[in-house]
């Protein structure tokens, strides 16, 4: 079993790494969606992976000798499908040439003050919050600090900063930048990096490094170079490597030491449970296909449309649609223990998370690779349209691209949709209030094709 399974591994490494590749030789751009996510996925579909192999730890997860070679292939797919739906660089319909763009001096003062409104809002939500729970020591006076029991519409209030952020950058497009930015932009974003920081959140210090940084580079007219990209790239990695290992030490009031070799394991771990992202994708792909257990979009359109109706109005909103075990049995895959034994020999730990291609498998069986497949097209269109329509997109680009940590760690819609629509919908309606006050930005046409230059 070990050489199949270790093949497809390699394989899935391969077709990551070929595209990544690929995808930046054919556009030359370091921001491209392949450059960045390609990696997250590499280190959850393939180094993990490899390492279970090498130190010979399919036993220990899987005692009773589950069909991982089945899951592995189906997780081949996924990726593969992702990456081609993300290296679509077929040209925006009716452009072929790609927009210098400008913008007036009243639209810039317009874009200016929208987030500072909306950016207050946000700011004012979160240190509403903190005052309310008492205030910086009692929220974060212990391991992975925060807020408990919060409404979600107040808990994602502070998600307002990151538009609002980008909003203001590019207010700023194609005019010199200095302290001033920066340090809006830090006053802005404070929310998250408080809560990266002081909470030990990796997701959230993903989200707040990416936006300071896709930010900053999306909303200018020229790229950062690669080496700036991949440098970057891989001190936030190490920065979620160090929050994760460090958790339990990081907190106000805490005596910090630099536990070496709880990070030493946390970047190459010798030891994995059943906690594991990959090991929970693999098991809940083989007790899906063993029980023939798929919701056939019933839990996507759930996350989407019955997840933002307050609790206060519909207390019992899952139970009235059948997925009442996304509350009581969260990682369950709505699935019973005796279907997680018979199939792969354990039960998950609650709120395990699958990662994009055994969400999309969950729900749709082998026709989740279309999802995998789509999730790609959408970031391969904002790219597009981001280099050569600008204005909005690159906003949403960059929220996308901010977000984009979510999708293989955690699922389709539970983070990553969920936070797409939370932070696109108010991005494309503050934009259209925009050019309906002020008009559309004056451009002009280049002939240099839709390659982005690197600086």
């Amino acid at each position: 079993m070990h050489e199949g399974v270790a093949s497809l591994i390699w394989l899935t490494g391969a077709v990551l790494g070929a595209s990544m590749v690929y995808g930046f030789v054919r556009c030359r751009d370091p921001l491209h969606p392949v450059v960045y996510i390609n990696p997250m996925l590499a280190y959850v579909y393939f180094m993990t992976p490899a390492i279970l192999v090498r130190q010979g730890l399919l036993e220990t997860c899987f005692p009773q000798g589950a069909d991982v070679g089945y899951a592995q292939a189906v997780i081949l797919g996924g990726v593969t499908a992702f990456c081609l739906g993300a290296l679509n660089f077929g040209i925006v319909p009716g452009l072929s040439l790609r927009r210098s763009f400008r913008l007036t001096e009243p639209r810039r003062r317009a874009m200016r003050r929208l987030s500072f409104l909306i950016g207050g809002i946000g700011l004012i939500g979160y240190y509403w919050l903190l005052q309310r729970h008492g205030g910086l020591s009692p929220v974060y006076g212990r391991p992975k600090g925060g807020f408990y029991g919060v409404s979600g519409y107040l808990a994602s209030a502070p998600l307002l900063t990151i538009p609002a952020t980008l909003l203001y950058l590019l207010s700023h497009f194609g005019r010199r930048r200095g302290w001033r930015q920066v340090l809006v932009c830090m006053v802005l974003m404070s929310p998250h990096l408080l809560h990266a920081v002081l909470g030990a959140r990796r997701g959230t210090a993903f989200l707040a490094f990416g936006s300071l940084f896709f930010g900053w580079y999306v909303t200018r007219p020229r790229r950062p170079s690669l080496g700036l990209s991949v440098a970057a790239l891989v001190a936030l990695g190490f920065l979620m490597f160090f929050l994760g290992s460090q958790r339990t030490r990081i907190y106000l009031g805490a005596d910090f030491y630099f536990d070496r070799q709880a990070f030493l394991q946390a970047v190459s771990p010798e030891e994995i449970d059943v906690g594991n992202t990959t090991v929970y994708s693999w098991g809940l792909i083989l007790a899906s296909r063993e029980a023939g257990h798929h919701f056939w979009g019933r839990r996507y359109l759930a996350q989407v449309f019955i997840r933002p109706i307050p609790r206060q109005l519909w207390r019992g909103k899952y139970r009235a649609v059948g997925l009442q075990w996304m509350e009581t049995a969260p990682g369950s895959g709505g699935m019973s223990e005796m279907a997680w034994l018979n199939a792969v020999g354990w039960y998950p730990q609650a709120g395990s998370a699958a990662g994009l291609v055994a969400d999309a498998y969950l729900e749709f069986g082998l026709l989740g690779l279309v999802v995998c497949y789509l999730v790609g097209r959408v970031y391969s269109a904002l790219w597009k349209r981001a280099v050569v329509l600008r204005g909005v997109w690159n906003l949403l680009y960059a929220e996308a691209a901010a977000i984009s940590v979510f999708m293989p760690t955690q699922g389709v819609t539970t983070a990553w949709l969920y936070r797409l629509l939370f932070l696109g919908i108010p991005t494309w309606a503050l934009w259209k209030w925009i050019a309906g006050r002020h008009g559309r930005p004056r451009d002009r046409w280049s002939p240099r094709g839709e390659r982005p230059t690197a600086g």
